[in-house]
């Protein structure tokens, strides 16, 4: 994650505060944004679509999706959850 540290255009592509890695599109709207210790994503992460809707929530431990993944559709709504465990899916997508 942590690469390239500018877009063409000036915008950075990512920030830390402490332990939250925030990391942005082109436009400098919000991409993806959680804890990162130890160079590797842990707990809550969100992920916004470049219009700045949320697209997805989901869990990570040592850097791999765990636990349970919701996924909104382009009206705010659930359209499915996942559930991980150390990055392998365990549970076959459910939708609302």
């Amino acid at each position: 994650m942590l690469g390239q540290s500018h877009y063409s255009n000036g915008q950075k592509t990512q920030e830390q505060i402490g332990d939250v890695l925030i990391v942005y599109f082109k436009n400098g709207i919000v991409k993806a944004k959680g804890q990162f210790i130890n160079k590797m994503m842990e707990g809550e992460w969100e992920f916004y679509r470049e219009n700045g809707l949320l697209w997805q929530i989901g869990h990570f431990s040592h850097h791999k999706p765990h636990g349970i993944w919701i996924r909104y559709n382009i009206q705010g709504k659930v359209e499915y959850t996942q559930v991980f465990n150390q990055g392998r899916k365990v549970c076959v997508p459910s939708k609302k």
